[in-house]
């Protein structure tokens, strides 16, 4: 006995929205496959670089905190382009709670070393010059290549003395002469909350309220 049979066509179910019958799913094509393979593993190389890049940014800016460091002055060698010459003199931003430490020289121009405490110890570097020759600005920051910085504390308040050694050296620097890099290294003391300045290393300080 012949059956006469019918071809059911499969039976979907509805959308969420109720706005009809869902329509069947897209099955993966092969190419698709590979694509979404690549673009995953590229996101993975790069957050490796990321990761890699960090760790040696890291590693170049080393910063140890030694509670047992005594200095009685400031005394940072600087080598800029075409002369070295020493900084003695220091004032910060009187703000305990992102206290920023400027180390520098006296003169027309130079170079600044800036300690900044504001979420951890760090170094940053500027050029300076009594006129606005830096884009209408008399400060232009530099980025440091490696540094390393000990400390007696990371924690300070007015009144406080802050005490260290660094070494370091800017990123190649491109002028009209050539390429040079900055170079720094030597002791500093601060007092918060103080300027202390003197313009060569036999002087005493002479120490003013910030």
């Amino acid at each position: 006995m012949l059956l006469n049979r019918t071809h059911r066509r499969a039976m979907l179910p509805p959308r969420p929205d109720g706005s009809g019958l869902a329509q069947p799913a897209h099955a993966t094509s092969p190419a698709e496959k590979i694509a979404r393979t690549v673009a995953h593993n590229l996101r993975k190389t790069v957050l490796i670089l990321i990761i890699m890049f960090l760790g040696i940014n890291t590693f170049s800016q080393e910063v140890k905190v030694d509670s047992t460091l005594r200095f009685d002055s400031t005394n940072i060698v600087i080598k800029d382009f075409d002369s070295t010459y020493r900084a003695y003199t220091s004032f910060d931003n009187q703000k305990s709670d992102s206290l920023i430490v400027t180390i520098g020289n006296h003169g027309l121009s130079g170079v600044l070393v800036k300690l900044n405490f504001n979420e951890y110890p760090k170094l940053e570097l500027f050029l300076w010059s009594d006129t606005n020759e830096f884009s209408g600005k008399n400060t232009m920051k530099i980025a440091i290549d490696e540094y390393s910085l000990e400390i007696n504390s990371t924690k300070f308040q007015r009144g406080d003395t802050i005490m260290g050694r660094i070494k370091g050296k800017s990123e190649i620097i491109s002028n009209s002469f050539g390429n040079y890099q900055i170079e720094f290294q030597g002791q500093f003391r601060h007092i918060v909350g103080k300027i202390l300045k003197k313009r060569e290393a036999d002087q005493n300080y002479i120490i003013i309220d910030n």
